[in-house]
């Protein structure tokens, strides 16, 4: 039996802004087991970049964990100091960030930012620190490693930037990496070449993997467990064979609607009308009524609780009312 590495319970995260409070996590629960991989799948603005900013301790000072708990390791990394936080930070758990360029310091060589963490977490001097960072190139995939150690971040593509940044992230082979939109603005060979490196990594390492993505097609290929999530909670778990063979809610089939297919016949993709919702001013009810077409009368008053139909399927959606709830 696998064992629970993170467990994330009730979490709830708001920013405060001129406008008004944004519910961004409104009570999210999900675990990655060691070894695993889970993926954390919707729209943007749905609050999946949230959920992994809040595990790493990232929020900045407009945003807050006002409930819930995340354990790592039977430790919750909510009552953390910044001092511990930072400690386990890069070392422990580890992030991938959307668009490299911008995560980046321009300023810096590329191997420097690779080598940093080796210097701060595990004391290496800087001689060994470099040569560590450049096998850590040569191994995400980086030709002639040595020399574009000095190179930096404007001197790399996309895809080169995207491996460097799995590379810093890797460099000290943490138990959890958190992959968010790895795949996001690179062409499709690169995204398969990028699917492929952290399938193999993540086999080399035995880490967990938390993806964060609007992409199934990048969750057939690399998880094992998804969790559907929309506007600020989690509508759907499950296997991703089962999620994928027999979607539940509304918003997950029509996901898996306007995916294109190659096999599947069409003139143009089917698309999930409307748009989400405003996380400051979130409808009565189920958040994903205005938006669905099974949409009954008790969806516009009360928002449903989640449903469990085996020990691995559950179901926010009151579709499955009479089903064991939680």
């Amino acid at each position: 039996m696998m064992q629970k590495l993170i467990s994330v319970e009730g979490l709830a995260v708001r920013f405060f802004t001129r406008k008004g409070t944004v519910r961004a996590v409104d009570g999210v629960s999900f675990d990655v087991d060691d070894g695993g991989i889970v993926g954390l799948v919707g729209e943007s603005g749905c609050g999946k970049s949230a959920t992994a900013l809040s595990i790493m301790g990232l929020l900045g000072p407009a945003g807050e964990t006002t409930s819930g708990s995340i354990r790592f390791k039977g430790e919750d990394l909510l009552r953390l100091s910044p001092k511990e936080m930072r400690q386990i930070r890069g070392k422990e758990i580890s992030m991938v960030f959307q668009e490299p360029m911008n995560a980046l310091n321009p300023v810096r060589s590329v191997g420097e930012q690779v080598a940093e963490p080796l210097k701060i977490h595990l004391g290496l001097s800087g001689g060994e620190a470099r040569l560590r960072a450049i096998e850590m190139l040569e191994e995400v995939g980086i030709p002639d490693a040595a020399s574009r150690y000095d190179q930096y971040p404007h001197q790399f593509s996309g895809g080169m930037g995207q491996r460097a940044m799995i590379a810093m992230a890797l460099i000290c082979e943490p138990k959890l990496l958190i992959a968010d939109e790895p795949t996001t603005a690179l062409d499709v060979t690169i995204q398969a070449q990028i699917i492929s490196l952290l399938h193999s990594l993540r086999e080399r390492l035995h880490m967990a993997v938390l993806l964060i993505t609007h992409d199934f097609g990048v969750v057939a290929e690399l998880c094992d467990v998804v969790n559907v999530m929309y506007a600020g909670v989690i509508v759907e778990w499950g296997n991703v064979v089962d999620v994928f063979d027999d979607p539940l809610h509304p918003y997950t089939r029509g996901l898996l609607r306007s995916m294109p297919r190659a096999k599947r016949r069409q003139r143009k993709l089917e698309v999930i009308g409307g748009a989400v919702p405003s996380l400051i001013e979130l409808p009565q009810g189920c958040r994903f009524h205005p938006r669905c077409e099974y949409v009954t009368k008790r969806c516009f008053s009360e928002e449903p609780p989640v449903f469990q139909l085996n020990d691995d399927r559950l179901v926010r959606c009151w579709l499955f009312e009479g089903r064991m709830k939680l």
